[in-house]
């Protein structure tokens, strides 16, 4: 049976508790997560399509009967293992907390979604009802998850102020400013130009099939998706085939691009294009022949062209590779991830570890 919202009610001010997202209409979300590259739309598929693990749910703030923020939340046992090396990794291999988390699990960041008008006391509200949901659900920590600079600065100062903090992963975009592919070849490093055109060519013979109908390569896309996740140091959670099989009719934009060698699917990027974006949601490629052909670079340059040609104003390529995304001219979008355990002396231990568990950019 559906759970009903529950309400606390202070003066006008009144926070809620839904199932996922559900107290959020599109033109809330539009309103109070301005500026964030994922819709409301794919948020609510990957909630209802679920992950493994994992249960979503939401506090929303009304000041009489607007929306003034919102707490997309979800609920995790994490290894602490999974952040450490060496010695300290095998020694905490035990340990398991319980997160209630604030943010967006597969999102490009995680943020607060704040209206202009709201006040102190909706905050108040707010937090009370993330400190009451923590102490009910008996979560060990409270996370805010991947929260970029300005998302931080949208917090009480107060309360920021009373969580540890450690650097997690930056979001990379390619400003589109240049007319098509050979100009934006002319902007990088004289090195990186030449290696990006002998990795292309060494993948001739690749075609490249942009669609939205995936049914007939299904299983195949779920194969690579997972053996891409597995691969991973660390994931929260694991998108299930429904997701994929339901992404481009539920979310406006959403689209494939498949890459097959003699008609073998070898690598797949799921793109949405929206507001002048190209937002890059997950490539997932076979490893070895991934590499032989090296289909990250041939996925970034169709990238690149599909934007010029769409005059699209920026390819946002999402989180991880740093180092490749750096050389290729991107830019970043740096996050934190701030953390409260409920334990005074545990929460003191992490806060004294975080140089030990900060995230390290990948290659």
């Amino acid at each position: 049976m559906r759970k009903r919202p529950a309400g606390v009610e202070v003066g006008v001010v009144r926070a809620s508790e839904h199932q996922r997202l559900d107290g959020l209409a599109d033109d809330d979300w539009r309103r109070l997560f301005s500026g964030h590259p994922d819709s409301l739309a794919m948020m609510r598929l990957m909630q209802e399509c679920g992950m493994d693990g994992i249960e979503f749910s939401s506090i929303v703030v009304r000041d009489g009967q607007r929306a003034v923020l919102a707490l997309p939340l979800f609920e995790v046992r994490f290894r602490l293992a999974n952040l450490l090396d060496g010695w300290l990794r095998r020694v905490s291999g035990w340990i398991a907390p319980k997160l209630l988390g604030a943010g967006l699990v597969e999102g490009e960041w995680g943020q607060a979604g704040v209206a202009a008008e709201a006040n102190a006391e909706a905050w108040r509200v707010a937090i009370e009802a993330l400190r009451r949901k923590a102490r009910t659900d008996r979560a060990d920590m409270i996370v805010l998850l991947n929260f970029t600079p300005s998302a931080v600065n949208a917090l009480p100062a107060d309360w920021a102020r009373s969580l540890a903090r450690i650097d997690t992963i930056p979001c990379a975009q390619l400003k589109i400013d240049f007319a098509d592919v050979e100009e934006y070849m002319a902007r990088l490093s004289k090195n990186m130009r030449k290696d990006l055109r002998r990795k292309l060519s060494n993948a001739a013979g690749i075609e490249i099939v942009r669609t939205t109908d995936i049914a007939p390569r299904l299983d195949r896309i779920e194969t690579l998706y997972r053996t891409t996740v597995n691969r991973a140091e660390m994931s929260l959670g694991i998108q299930r085939g429904a997701f994929f099989e339901r992404v481009c009719a539920a979310v406006p934009g959403a689209h494939y691009v498949l890459y097959l060698r003699d008609g073998e699917l070898v690598a797949f990027n799921l793109l949405v294009k929206q507001d002048g974006l190209l937002i890059d949601k997950y490539f997932c490629m076979d490893e070895k022949l991934g590499r032989e052909l090296n289909l990250y670079f041939v996925s970034w340059m169709e990238n690149v062209r599909y934007c010029c040609q769409e005059k699209l104003c920026v390819y946002h390529a999402g989180p991880g590779a740093e180092a490749t995304k750096a050389r290729l001219g991107a830019r970043f979008i740096p996050s934190v991830t701030l953390f409260r355990h409920r334990n005074a002396a545990v929460h003191w231990l992490l806060a004294l570890l975080k140089p030990l568990i900060r995230y390290r950019p990948g290659v």
